[in-house]
């Protein structure tokens, strides 16, 4: 009863496939919710795409509303997102002094 009530909840049980213990945790990182991600295997790391390679009866009010159209590249998933991509800070690597 306890795990239905917290996968309500978003917060999954799991099991370690090394010493076989059992834990509770989200699927995704709260912080991660906030960005546009794959729903099939949460990838950050998506593409756009035109509009029209989306599939589905649903992608007609995507193109309508003008949304971002987005591609995973691991699982090819296509799909509309309202969410803002999430763009990876990179540090500036400095130039070796000679």
């Amino acid at each position: 009863m306890r795990d239905y009530l917290f996968s309500a909840a978003g917060v999954l049980p799991w099991r370690c496939e090394t010493c076989r213990t059992r834990f509770r945790a989200r699927l995704l990182p709260l912080r991660i919710l906030l960005y546009a991600h794959c729903a099939n295997c949460g990838n950050l790391e998506l593409q756009r795409i035109s509009a029209e390679y989306v599939p589905g009866a649903a992608a007609a009010f995507g193109r309508i509303l003008r949304l971002p159209a987005l591609r995973c590249d691991p699982c090819r998933h296509k799909f509309f997102s309202v969410r803002p991509l999430r763009h990876e800070k990179h540090r500036a690597v400095p130039a070796p002094n000679k």
